[in-house]
C-alpha cells in the first residue's frame, strides 16, 4: 500500500573455493586441501539427479558433461537450464519466465552480475542454489535468487579472457580478468568492452491524426540510424581482507563509460507533404563508484553487517529534432551524486528460527541543465529510508518466511517536494509433501514510485506537432502479487505448474492524447486498475545419462485494464476504451546435447504481448542455436540467432480515438546473426577457510531527465 505516497549433504569432504568478481568478493567456509584442480563433485551422492529439491527452491549439480563442455561460470549456468529462469549469454540478461519479478545473481551469497560469472573457472563451481523464498534485504518483486557456490582460494592465481563477436554485423562483447590470492587477501582486476553497430537498427511508424471537426490525416515513417558504434568500457579493481570466523573488510572501486557518439535517427515521412525528420540522441556517460563492506560476528548466534556505497555520474546528452522547417535541438548536461548505507542484524534462535532486522538509507543529488532555445535547469534530491524485519523457520514440513518493510521517499525538484510512504508486507510458505512433491505460495505487495522523468514538467518535442510531458502530481501505486506453484522432482524429471496474479490499483499509465492548438500532447496519470494473470507449466527431462536435456514451458497470459471514473472526466473523447483486455499464448522450449567434445544447445521463445492501459506491446519470437567444441581449457562455439526472422523486435500500438498509432523497432543485425564465441581460463591455487562476504547495491539510476 502506498499513501500520497527462497541441503543436501553432498560430499564427504567439504569443498569450498572463493572467487573475486567485478563488483564483489566472496568466501565460503571450508576445509583446506592441497589442490582445487583435482577435486570434483561426487554425483552418485545425489542419485544421478541433476536437480535436488530443497526448502524454498532447488539445488543444481553440474554433470560431468556440462563441466567438460564449459570453461567459465556463466557458460555453466546457461547449460544447467535453471527451472523458471532464462539466461541470454549474447545480450547478457537474465529474466524469470514465470513472473515479472527480477532475478538476483549471487556468488557465495554476494550480489553479483553475469559479467562476474565469466571470471569463475568452471572447476571452482560446486553447485547452484535457486531460492524462491527471498530474504527481505534484497527488496521487493524478486522472483528468484540464484546463488553460485564456489570453493575459496588462499594461495594462487587465476586469469582468463572471453570474446563474443558477430560475423554478420558489428557486435562485440569482450573481456579479460586476473586475480591474485595471498593468505587472507585477494586482489582482482576486470575489464569489459562492448560495441554495437547502430546503423542496422530501424523503425517503422504509422499514425492517424483525428480532429474533432471530422478532419483526419494519415502519416507513415520509415527510419534508420546513422553514426558510430555504441561503446561501453568497464574496469573494476577489488581488494578484500578476510579474518576467518571474525571479521571481513571489503573495498572496491571502478569506472565505466557508455557513449553513443554521433547517433542520428533519419526518418522519411510521407502522408501529406513528404519530409525528412532527423532525431539527434548523442550521449556520453561516465560513472565512478566506490563500495565498502564490514562484517563482524558478535557471537555464534549474532552477526552484524555494515556497508556503504557511493557513485558519481556525469552525462552529456544531445537531443532534438530537425526538419526543413524546424530546428529544435538542445543539450542536457547532467550530474548525479549518490550514496547508500545499510545495516543488517541477524539472530539465530535455539530452535533454528532466524530474525533479521535492517535499515537502509540512500541519498542522491541530481542537476540537469538544458541548453537550447529555452534554457532551463532542474535540481533533484532523492532521499530514501527503508526499514524491514523478517522472521523465518519451519514447523515440521512447512517452511515459512514472514517479512514486513516500510519506506519513506522524498523527491525534491527545485522547490517542489514529492513525499511517498510505502508499506511492503510479504509472506512465503513452502510445504514439502515428500521427496517428490511440494507446494509453494508467495504473497507480496510491491510499491512503484514515479521516476524523475515522469515527475518532470519539462516538455519534450517528439515530432513536428507531437509533445510529451510528465506529471508532477503522480502518486505511487502498489501491486499485490499472489503466486502458487506445485512442483514435482524425481531423478531426471523436473516439472511444476504455476499461477500468478498481479493486481495494481491506480496504476501510472498513458492518458488519452490531448489536442491543443493543432498539437497533440501525451501525458500520464494514475487512472487505471490493472490485472495480469499467468497460467503456466514447466517440464524438463534428462535423457541418456544426462547427455541430453529437453524442456518445454507453455504459458497463457491475460491482461485487463479498468479505467477509473476520474479518467473519463479527463478523457471525454474516450469514455469507453475500445480494448480493456488481451490474452496471449506463449511457448518456450530448449535442448542441450553432448557428444564427446561437441555440444549443441537450442532455444526458442514464441511471441508475447502485454496490455497496460492504451498501450499494447508485442514482442517478436526469439531463437538461438549454438554448436560448441571444447579443446583443453578453451571453449569455442558457433551460433545462429533469430534464423528466418524479419529483424523486428517489438511492435507497440497506441489505442486512441485521437492519435491511434503503431511503432515498430528492430535491428537487422540480429536477423540471421552468425556469431562466434571463445572463452578461456586458467586457475591454480590452494584452498583456505573464509567467511561469506556480502555486497550492497548503490544507486545506478542515472537520474538524467531526457
Amino acid at each position: 500500500m502506498i499513501f500520497p505516497n527462497i541441503n543436501a549433504n553432498l560430499m564427504n569432504k567439504k569443498l569450498c573455493l572463493g572467487i573475486l568478481s567485478l563488483f564483489s568478493l566472496c568466501g565460503l567456509a571450508q576445509t583446506p586441501a592441497d589442490s582445487v584442480q583435482v577435486q570434483q563433485l561426487n554425483e552418485a551422492v545425489v542419485n544421478s539427479a541433476r536437480i535436488v529439491k530443497k526448502t524454498g527452491g532447488y539445488i543444481l549439480f553440474p554433470s560431468s558433461f556440462q563441466r567438460q563442455h564449459t570453461t567459465n561460470g556463466l557458460d555453466l549456468l546457461c547449460v544447467l537450464r535453471l527451472p523458471g529462469v532464462k539466461i541470454d549469454p549474447v545480450e547478457k540478461n537474465i529474466i524469470s519466465t514465470t513472473s515479472s519479478g527480477k532475478v538476483i545473481v549471487l556468488i557465495n551469497g554476494v550480489e553479483s552480475s553475469l559479467d562476474n560469472l565469466q571470471t569463475l573457472p568452471q572447476e571452482m563451481v560446486a553447485k547452484v542454489e535457486i531460492s524462491t523464498i527471498v530474504p527481505a534485504k534484497y527488496g521487493s518483486h524478486v522472483a528468484a535468487v540464484i546463488d553460485v557456490r564456489t570453493r575459496l582460494v588462499n594461495h594462487g592465481y587465476a586469469f582468463g579472457a572471453n570474446a563474443m563477436n558477430a560475423l554478420t554485423t558489428s557486435y562485440n562483447d569482450d573481456g579479460a580478468w586476473a586475480k591474485y590470492f595471498h593468505r587472507n587477501a585477494t586482489l582482482g582486476l576486470q575489464y569489459n568492452f562492448k560495441a554495437n553497430d547502430v546503423t542496422k537498427a530501424f523503425t517503422e511508424g504509422h499514425q492517424s491524426f483525428l480532429y474533432p471537426d471530422g478532419r483526419s490525416r494519415l502519416r507513415s515513417k520509415s527510419g534508420s540510424y546513422e553514426g558510430n558504434d555504441f561503446r561501453s568500457d568497464n574496469a573494476v579493481l577489488t581488494y578484500a581482507l578476510v579474518i576467518p570466523k571474525q571479521r571481513v573488510v571489503d573495498v572496491k572501486g571502478g569506472f565505466s563509460s557508455d557513449r553513443f557518439p554521433q547517433r542520428t535517427l533519419h526518418e522519411r515521412v510521407w502522408g501529406g507533404a513528404a519530409s525528412d525528420l532527423f532525431t539527434l540522441t548523442h550521449s556520453k556517460e561516465n560513472r565512478t563508484h566506490l563500495r565498502a563492506y564490514y562484517e563482524e560476528n558478535l557471537s555464534p548466534a549474532d552477526k552484524l553487517t555494515l556497508s556503504a556505497a557511493g557513485a558519481w555520474l556525469n552525462n552529456r546528452y544531445k537531443r532534438g529534432l530537425r526538419t526543413s522547417l524546424l530546428n529544435n535541438v538542445y543539450d542536457v548536461e547532467g550530474e548525479k551524486y549518490s550514496w547508500r548505507g545499510e545495516a543488517d542484524f541477524q539472530h539465530t534462535f535455539a530452535n533454528g528460527h532466524t530474525l533479521n532486522v535492517g535499515y537502509q538509507h540512500a541519498n542522491s543529488f541530481t542537476r540537469n541543465s538544458y541548453l537550447g532555445t529555452n534554457n532551463a535547469m532542474f535540481r533533484f534530491h532523492d532521499a530514501t529510508h527503508f526499514a524491514y524485519a523478517q522472521w523465518s523457520g519451519n514447523w515440521d514440513k512447512l517452511y515459512f518466511a514472514l517479512g514486513l518493510g516500510g519506506s519513506r521517499e522524498n523527491f525534491g525538484e527545485s522547490q517542489e517536494q514529492h513525499v511517498f510512504w510505502t508499506f511492503q508486507p510479504n509472506l512465503s510458505l513452502d510445504y514439502v509433501f515428500n521427496d517428490v512433491w511440494s507446494l509453494n505460495y508467495r504473497y507480496e505487495q510491491v510499491p512503484t514510485l514515479p521516476t524523475l522523468s515522469e515527475l518532470s514538467a519539462y516538455p519534450h518535442q517528439d515530432d513536428a506537432n507531437i509533445f510529451s510531458i510528465g506529471n508532477a502530481g503522480l502518486r505511487g501505486f502498489s501491486t499485490n502479487i499472489n503466486a502458487l506453484t506445485l512442483s514435482f522432482q524425481r531423478a531426471g524429471t523436473t516439472a511444476f505448474a504455476y499461477v500468478n496474479h498481479e493486481y495494481a490499483h491506480q496504476r501510472i499509465a498513458d492518458q488519452e492524447v490531448q489536442l491543443r492548438d493543432e498539437n497533440f500532447w501525451i501525458s500520464i496519470n494514475n487512472h487505471i486498475n490493472t490485472h495480469h494473470l499467468d497460467l503456466g507449466l514447466y517440464f524438463s527431462q534428462d535423457l541418456w545419462n544426462r547427455a541430453v536435456n529437453v524442456y518445454v514451458e507453455p504459458k497463457f497470459s491475460w491482461d485487463k485494464s479498468i479505467y477509473l471514473s476520474s479518467a473519463a472526466l479527463q478523457s471525454a473523447s474516450l469514455p469507453n476504451p475500445p480494448r480493456t483486455s488481451n490474452g496471449y499464448f506463449n511457448l518456450q522450449t530448449g535442448l542441450t546435447a553432448y557428444w564427446r567434445a561437441w555440444s549443441l544447445t537450442a532455444y526458442y521463445r514464441s511471441a508475447s504481448e502485454q496490455l497496460i492501459g492504451p498501450i499494447l506491446v508485442h514482442k517478436y519470437a526469439v531463437s538461438d542455436v549454438k554448436l560448441g567444441y571444447q579443446w583443453h581449457k578453451v571453449s569455442l562455439s558457433l551460433g545462429l540467432r533469430n534464423a528466418f526472422s524479419s529483424g523486428k523486435t517489438m511492435h507497440q500500438e497506441r489505442i486512441s480515438s485521437v492519435l491511434p498509432s503503431t511503432n515498430i523497432i528492430g535491428n537487422l543485425g540480429f536477423r540471421n546473426m552468425l556469431y562466434v564465441s571463445c572463452s578461456w581460463s586458467l586457475f591454480k591455487g590452494r584452498q583456505n577457510k573464509a567467511r561469506n562476504i556480502k555486497d550492497i547495491r548503490s544507486s545506478w539510476d542515472n537520474g538524467i531527465v531526457k
